[in-house]
């Protein structure tokens, strides 16, 4: 198994974060998404990292 990474290195968590920064962006420029658009985006992008995904991930400092 492979060693645990800090939940900052996750693409996984940085991904989710951009998702959740552009949808106020979007709709800044006009473009309105529904909710069902974007969980339907998270979910998408989730399930294509869990693809690639090497380990788990931690919160806390691993001693």
């Amino acid at each position: 198994m492979n060693e645990s990474k800090s939940i900052f290195k996750s693409k996984t968590l940085w991904v989710n974060v951009a998702i959740g920064a552009a949808v106020p962006i979007l709709s800044a420029y006009g473009i309105q998404l529904t909710p069902t658009q974007i969980a339907e985006a998270v979910a998408a992008a989730n399930v294509a990292l869990r693809l690639i995904t090497q380990g788990p991930v931690h919160v806390l400092p691993q001693q």
